[in-house]
């Protein structure tokens, strides 16, 4: 009994020694990447591959339709506002050409039936002061050729009417200022502690 415990023992040990070995004979495994290298090395491989981006024709035209739509480029645009009142219809054209960012400069004029004409430039900028002023500009000249004119009071009649030419230069400015909320607090301040 002793032997074959022996035995058993011996060819165990055969069997473990002989794994042992056969497992230090086989090539390390490679120790896995770090997170970085792995990032540097995928870089690496899409770097080799880059190319320009090529707009295709249908973002050209989305482009074209989206700049036409936001003001964003010089167009022309109708105009139907009359000289003076009795003209008749009046038809014209207006030419809106951005000077800034934000600011617009409108060239128009018109003609109507009766030959009154309207000739106008405005200029906007609604982003003045950090966003708290806007600005508008007028000028302009109006011609009326036959303007009626029936007198003062009740005791003229239509036969009585005259007409006369009407011509004139006009302008206007408007700016607009919108006070900041700390300035209207520290107002209210000075007036409470008085």
């Amino acid at each position: 009994m002793r032997l074959s415990g022996l035995f058993e023992l011996c060819t165990s040990i055969a069997l473990v020694v002989g794994a042992a070995g056969a497992a230090l004979a086989q090539p390390p495994e490679p120790k896995p990447e770090s997170r970085e290298a792995a990032i540097g090395t995928a870089a690496g491989e899409k770097a080799k591959n880059l190319q320009p981006y090529e707009v295709t024709m249908a973002e050209k035209v989305f482009k074209k339709i989206e700049a036409r739509f936001t003001n964003q480029t010089v167009r022309w645009h109708p105009y139907f506002e009359n000289a003076y009142t009795g003209g008749g219809f009046a038809a014209g054209a207006g030419y809106l050409l951005h000077t800034g960012a934000y600011s617009t400069l409108d060239l128009r004029g018109s003609y109507s039936v009766s030959s009154y004409k309207l000739a106008e430039a405005e200029f906007n900028s609604p982003r003045l002061f950090d966003r708290r002023g806007e600005l508008k500009v007028l000028g302009g000249w109006r011609d009326a050729t036959e303007v009626p004119f029936y007198g003062i009071g009740m005791t003229f009649s239509s036969g009585d009417g005259a007409s006369y030419r009407f011509e004139q230069p006009f302008g206007s400015a408007l700016l607009t200022i919108r006070p900041t909320r700390r300035l209207l607090f520290e107002q209210y301040a000075v007036i409470r502690g008085a």
